[in-house]
C-alpha cells in the first residue's frame, strides 16, 4: 500500500472510531485474523494511531494468528515499548465484554465468509457477533488477499467474496478500506450478461470508447456500480 493511502487508512479507522467514542480510556479490541504478512506494517501504525488517540488496546489473536509469525511479531513489539497493548486468545465473556469496540485489520477471507454466512464457529466470528448484538462499535479493514482475488480472481468468485462485503456490510461492520476498480478485458460492446458478472457497489473502468447496451446500462444501476472510463 501506498504511503499516502496508509495514511487516509489510518485517519479514516481513527476518525470513524473516535467519532463514536462516549467516554475516555476506553478499550478497543483489536481481532487479528489469518497469518497474510504483506499487511502487518499497516496494522501496527493503525493500532499505534488508536493507542496515541488515547485508547486502550487488547491484542486478541485468532487461532490462525496465534500459529503463526504474527503472534512473535506482536510479542516482539510488545517489548519494544513503543505503545502498551495485551495479547490473549480470549472468546468474549462476561469477564471480557469492557470494551469500546472491536478492530479487524485486514480481516481474513475466511472470517468475513463465515461473517456473511453468520457462521459462530471461532475467536473471530465469536467476537464479531459479540458486538453486533451488544452494539458495539465494529471496524475492519480489507486485507491483501481480498484485493488478489479483485486483480486476478475470476469473475464468479470476485462477485461472492464482494457479496460478502456487502452483506457485513448491511450488519453493521465499517470497512475503512476502498478496493480498487474492477476491469473488464478490452470490450467494444458491454452486455448484460457481463455486467451480472461483476459485484455490487464496485467501480468498474472500462474503455472509453466501449458501448453499453440500454439493458447493461439499467443493471449498472441496479447494482449501484460505478463507470471509470480509460485510455
Amino acid at each position: 500500500m501506498e504511503s499516502k493511502d496508509l495514511t487516509v487508512m489510518i485517519s479514516q479507522v481513527v476518525d470513524d472510531i473516535l467519532a463514536r467514542k462516549s467516554q475516555p480510556s476506553k478499550v478497543i479490541r483489536v481481532i487479528l485474523t489469518g497469518h497474510e504478512q504483506e499487511s502487518l506494517l499497516d496494522t501496527l501504525n493503525c493500532i499505534k494511531a488508536l493507542y496515541r488517540s488515547g485508547f486502550g488496546i487488547a491484542v486478541t489473536l485468532s487461532h490462525s494468528a496465534e500459529h503463526s509469525i504474527i503472534k512473535s511479531v506482536f510479542l516482539r513489539w510488545q517489548q519494544e515499548d513503543d505503545i502498551e497493548f495485551s495479547i490473549d486468545s480470549y472468546l468474549p465473556s462476561e469477564l471480557h465484554d469492557d470494551y469500546y469496540g472491536v478492530f479487524f485489520p485486514a480481516i481474513s477471507t475466511n472470517s468475513l465468509s463465515k461473517l456473511a454466512l453468520c457462521i459462530r464457529d471461532n475467536l473471530a466470528t465469536s467476537w464479531a457477533f459479540h458486538a453486533l448484538l451488544n452494539r458495539k462499535s465494529i471496524t475492519a479493514t480489507l486485507s491483501h488477499e481480498y484485493q488478489t482475488v479483485l486483480d486476478h480472481g475470476p469473475n464468479p468468485l470476485i462477485e461472492q467474496i464482494s457479496t460478502y462485503v456487502n452483506k457485513v456490510e448491511n450488519y453493521g461492520v465499517r470497512f475503512m478500506t476502498k478496493p480498487k476498480a474492477l476491469h473488464i478485458e478490452p470490450k467494444s460492446l458491454i452486455t448484460l450478461a457481463d455486467v451480472k458478472l461483476q459485484p455490487e457497489d464496485q467501480s468498474l473502468s472500462i474503455d472509453k470508447n466501449t458501448i453499453i447496451t440500454p439493458s447493461a446500462k439499467e443493471e449498472i444501476v441496479r447494482r449501484r456500480i460505478s463507470i471509470e472510463r480509460i485510455n
